[in-house]
């Protein structure tokens, strides 16, 4: 049995598209991509919007991260020589 399922739009709730379709190759396998949109355009900015300011704080939040395993591990080499 055959099974289909529908990839609908969590903001209005349409059948979103597939707008690109690419492939890729990992090691010896090929990956197929699609990348799906939604049909309504001004929803589609909407969501693009939400997923940029999503990434930013993702990248913000992994930048402080990182800082602040760097300012750990300095403490940790003053503390060791003094």
């Amino acid at each position: 049995m055959q099974t289909t399922f529908k990839n609908l739009c969590y903001r209005c709730g349409k059948e979103r598209k597939i707008s690109r379709i690419w492939k890729e190759h990992m090691g010896g396998s090929i990956i197929y991509n699609s990348e799906s949109v939604c049909p309504d355009d001004e929803c589609q900015d909407v969501v693009n919007k939400e997923i940029a300011r999503q990434r930013t704080r993702r990248l913000e939040l992994e930048e402080r991260h990182q800082h602040m395993s760097r300012k750990k591990k300095l403490k940790v080499k003053i503390k060791q020589r003094g």
